[in-house]
């Protein structure tokens, strides 16, 4: 029992590292004097945010650290929000899909299609994200500037390709990640 203790508290000492990494990242982004929103770089705070929230979910619900397939899940997690950050900022800015902006947003499904067939050693379910990106990109080649904003709030939409984490969650309710 005193091996379950020492898990428990490595698990209750990694979900508050996350609680408190989330409430100063929170308050940084938000907050003056750093305000980080109005920074460069400031576009990585909401995927790291999204990250944190990740593995302080892992933390909550498994002992020990997290396996393979947990880290390349919150690196998708982190992508995918990276991706969804971007867009919120091309909507803010009410600016040109230009060829610019459509490359700095393309980074994100692109870097996310690369590392999902890299994780494919890990599980093959990681061809999930592989096949979403492709299609997140496709959908962003045809992104017109009127459409952002509507395409932004319309989260079922391919831009999004959110079914991918719908396939992750049936896949971990059902079958977990063991081979």
């Amino acid at each position: 029992t005193s091996a379950a203790g020492a898990a428990l508290d490595l698990q209750e000492q990694a979900a508050l590292a996350c609680s408190v990494g989330l409430f100063v990242l929170g308050v940084a982004y938000l907050q003056p004097p750093l305000r980080l929103k109005e920074r460069r770089g400031s576009s990585l705070v909401a995927p790291a945010m999204a990250s944190l929230l990740f593995l302080q979910g892992y933390a909550a619900g498994h002992a020990g650290l997290p396996d393979g397939a947990a880290w390349v899940l919150c690196a998708l997690v982190f992508w995918l929000q990276g991706f969804a950050e971007g867009l919120h900022r091309l909507d803010d800015a009410q600016g040109a899909v230009d060829a610019p902006a459509r490359r700095r947003l393309s980074w994100w499904p692109t870097v996310s299609f690369g590392g999902a067939l890299l994780a494919v050693a890990v599980h093959p379910v990681f061809l999930n994200t592989a096949v979403w990106s492709l299609v997140r990109l496709r959908a962003l080649r045809r992104l017109r500037s009127e459409q952002v904003t509507a395409m932004r709030r319309q989260v079922w939409r391919p831009i999004w390709s959110l079914y991918e984490l719908g396939v992750y969650g049936c896949v971990g309710v059902w079958h977990g990640f063991d081979r």
